[in-house]
């Protein structure tokens, strides 16, 4: 398998979760917003998840939760400064280390249910508060690994 393919396999992976989740939350939760969410994924395919393997870690760890409502919840409530540390995205500001921001087009936001693109308007990217592209540092290496 080509490293093309793995992260195809993971994109379709959590677009399934993500669907499922909201297959089930619709179904107890019936004339809620979240039909017209689920019409929307459905319609538009996998495309509505972003391309970039940080914002689709932190899909995977939110879609992981223990209930369907509590992963509602945290989808669409959770900010990135919530998230655990081992997915949130951090860049480094001169001396210091803050949590990134993500925009599309020409809305710039701190909520993981922004990572999705439910509207069809294109792939966000990890910026600043002032849209500026940043690189997120890898927190998931080990200090000792650096050196």
């Amino acid at each position: 398998m080509t490293r093309k393919q793995i992260l195809e396999a993971r994109d379709v992976a959590i677009y399934k979760r993500l669907l499922r989740v909201l297959a089930d939350y619709v179904e107890d939760n019936a004339g809620t917003e979240y039909a017209e969410l689920l019409d929307r994924a459905v319609d538009k395919g996998k495309q509505i998840l972003p391309k970039d393997k940080h914002a689709l870690a932190i899909l995977d760890c939110v879609l992981k939760g223990e209930t369907v409502p509590r992963i509602i919840q945290n989808l669409f409530n959770f900010r990135f400064s919530n998230l655990p540390i081992c997915v949130k995205p951090m860049f480094k500001s001169g001396r210091r280390i803050v949590v990134a921001s993500w925009t599309r087009g020409m809305h710039t936001t701190d909520r993981v249910k922004e990572l999705i693109d439910w509207e069809g308007k294109g792939q966000g990217k990890w910026t600043d508060l002032d849209a500026k592209k940043v690189t997120l540092l890898d927190l998931t290496k080990d200090e000792k690994e650096d050196k």
